[in-house]
């Protein structure tokens, strides 16, 4: 089984090889993960020890010369996502704002990111990171 973790909801998974979603109720190992947006799945793919991303049928190799910004959409429910390859945009999509819940006080606060509720904002920190890449490698599965 080749699993990848839905990002906004704990124990579903898609399994790349059968392409079934499949509810699990403990952490399996995933090779990436998955989330559906405005206009399909967008799949941060872990192969051969890099990083992939895809988007309806568009797939990268997140190289050393890429970048991501998110930009928050003013008076809209949606951030926009762009993958950069250099100044050149190669992928672009929108996706619904995340509310963050507010742990202000909480001993919860210490273990909550930003990143935990913005799939563009977990993209981008992965790809504008190379440090991060390898120490998420590490923990992941590969295909």
């Amino acid at each position: 089984m080749k699993l990848l973790a839905n990002f906004n909801r704990a124990n579903e998974y898609f399994d790349l090889e059968t392409k079934i979603v499949k509810r699990i109720p403990n952490s399996p190992k995933t090779v990436g993960w998955y989330k559906n947006v405005k206009g399909g799945w967008v799949i941060l793919l872990i192969k051969n020890s890099k990083f992939y991303i895809s988007y309806n049928g568009k797939e990268f190799e997140i190289k050393s010369n890429y970048f991501a910004q998110v930009k928050t959409l003013p008076f809209s429910l949606f951030n926009r996502f762009t993958l950069f390859d250099k100044e050149k945009s190669v992928l672009s999509f929108k996706y619904l704002k995340n509310f963050i819940p507010v742990f202000s006080g909480s001993p919860l606060s210490a273990f909550v990111s930003r990143e935990d509720f913005n799939w563009g904002l977990f993209l981008s920190n992965i790809i504008n990171d190379k440090n991060k890449q390898e120490r998420i490698i590490q923990v992941h599965s590969d295909i």
